[in-house]
């Protein structure tokens, strides 16, 4: 049986043929990404720098049509933004502000 580290690394290998394949773009900024960015990371760790995006943000919802490609800061760049409004939009409701 193949270890979790090994099926990430295929998972990882497959990913970074279909990108250059298929010339995929962040779904936020539009900029074509890097099928070697699995391995960038200025501190020398292996890190992610690319993510998949769920569109209806259902986590558990990965049908092909649901998933985007993003840079990872783009990604969480989004997150950010929308978590920010999710909860400015609890205190109005909340407070009775308009």
């Amino acid at each position: 049986m193949a270890s979790i580290y090994a099926k990430s690394e295929r998972y990882k290998y497959f990913l970074r043929i279909l990108i250059d394949k298929y010339k995929i773009k962040c779904h936020f900024c539009g900029e074509q990404l890097d099928s070697f960015a699995f391995y960038r990371n200025i501190s020398g760790k292996k890190q992610d720098d690319i993510s998949v995006h769920h569109l209806d943000e259902n986590r558990s919802n990965n049908n092909m049509e649901n998933l985007e490609f993003a840079h990872r800061g783009c990604h969480m760049k989004y997150h950010r933004g929308v978590e920010k409004e999710r909860r400015l939009e609890y205190i109005r409701k909340r407070y009775n502000i308009t």
